[in-house]
């Protein structure tokens, strides 16, 4: 029995290797083009609701506009779970929120606490 000439181990071993990586590149670049999304949207609810919190007529700023249809679109088109725990933050920020003028402290401490629970989210 022959056992071949190295030559032909190394070609079979590169055809392994070529045959693995067409069959997980697919699936290890969609993953990371969701985890992409799933940050991006935590980072525009937490950078939009910083925005937010010194503001003194909050109904009436973009942000605030931004933020609640940001929350409603993505919510509503959203298909990646870690991006609907990060919207379903965001949307009790904008609860939190509702239609007051300027928060109060307790509102601002209760905003706060969500930002840090959003920016703990493992995604």
């Amino acid at each position: 029995m022959e056992v071949g000439s190295l030559a032909e181990w190394v070609e079979g071993g590169a055809e392994i290797l070529a045959v693995s990586v067409a069959l997980f590149l697919p699936y290890y670049q969609t993953r990371k083009n969701t985890r992409a999304k799933a940050r991006r949207v935590k980072q525009v609810i937490i950078a939009t609701t910083r925005e937010l919190l010194d503001s003194s007529d909050i109904p009436n700023t973009n942000e605030y506009r931004e933020l609640t249809l940001f929350v409603s679109f993505y919510g509503a088109l959203g298909t990646n779970d870690n991006a609907l725990k990060a919207i379903e933050i965001g949307n009790n920020i904008v609860d939190i929120i509702d239609s007051d003028k300027q928060l109060s402290e307790s509102k601002k401490h209760q905003v706060k606490m969500k930002i840090h629970e959003l920016k703990n989210l493992r995604i």
